[in-house]
């Protein structure tokens, strides 16, 4: 049918498949060889199978690259839910834990500052969920004003002070500056909680996690110690990237990919410096507010 729609007549016809694991996938035909004999020799025959077997091989190539692509994009879409899981379960604890003391809590004052603490976890969720959201589509929204950074710092001890120390580790704090930051509050404390859940896990249980707010020139500089592992120098230089994790239990990476953009977003700069076996510090410069 195909040679009375071009309106060919086959005299000699070489017909050689395209095969990918034992499949063809399909066939390369050449018909009434020009010529003194007219027809296909030996060497043609091989020189065709040899041009056949480079497209079964480009075939089969981009197959395995669509197929590892299609697997990356679950991977990541996985990668992405671990996350979102993974950091939801500190806001979370916070609500079981505020709850439970709520309903021993016979002060009226002291329950509606507990509920007030438990009302801002659940709209700390739903803005955490946004963020990872948000970051995988490669957005950013800060809302950023003026704060006490004292207030800041009090406020993040506040509400992980017990719970760190009910997990049997220990947490100081202190401040050394009453300056004004032009800040989003919301986001540079979601900053502070991925740090130290890394901290946290990075840590025996015993061992100290420090936040330290102080001036130096221009900046406020936030010092965010632990005296864990320290990181492993293999990924040291990409600790920033998406999805780095040195294999911790329920981590995938992305929780200091978000810390560098907030940062990046405030027009900050991020450092860290760690010591196998001693801890890790992350220095946080953001401008002063002058």
């Amino acid at each position: 049918d195909i040679y009375k729609a071009l309106k060919l007549t086959a005299g000699q016809v070489a017909c050689i498949p395209f095969n990918s694991e034992d499949k063809i996938t399909g066939f390369i035909e050449l018909i009434n060889k020009t010529g003194d004999h007219g027809y296909f020799s030996e060497n043609d025959t091989i020189m065709i199978t040899s041009i056949a077997s480079q497209i079964s091989r480009g075939i089969e190539n981009y197959r395995l690259k669509e197929e590892k692509i299609k697997a990356d994009r679950l991977s990541a879409i996985g990668n992405m839910m671990s996350t979102i899981v993974h950091d939801l379960r500190t806001p979370m604890n916070n609500i079981y834990g505020f709850v439970d003391l709520m309903l021993d809590e016979d002060d009226r004052d002291t329950r509606e500052e507990y509920a007030e603490i438990v009302n801002d976890q659940i709209k700390l969720l739903n803005n955490m969920t946004t963020d990872v959201l948000d970051f995988a589509k490669g957005k950013t929204t800060i809302l950023p004003v003026k704060h006490p950074v004292d207030k800041l710092v009090k406020n993040f001890a506040k509400l992980f002070e017990e719970d760190i120390k009910r997990k049997g580790y220990k947490f100081e704090w202190s401040v050394d500056t009453a300056s004004m930051i032009y800040i989003d509050p919301e986001k540079i404390s979601r900053v502070f909680m991925n740090i130290m859940k890394n901290a946290l896990e990075a840590m025996e249980k015993g061992g100290t996690f420090r936040l330290q707010a102080g001036e130096a020139a221009d900046m406020i500089v936030f010092n965010l110690s632990d005296t864990g592992s320290g990181i492993p120098e293999e990924i040291r230089e990409r600790l920033f990237d998406s999805f780095v994790t040195s294999g911790k239990e329920g981590g995938t990476g992305l929780g200091l990919a978000i810390v560098k953009k907030v940062i990046d977003d405030h027009k900050g700069q991020i450092e860290v410096e760690s010591e196998t076996g001693k801890g890790t510090t992350f220095k946080i410069s953001i401008p002063r507010l002058k």
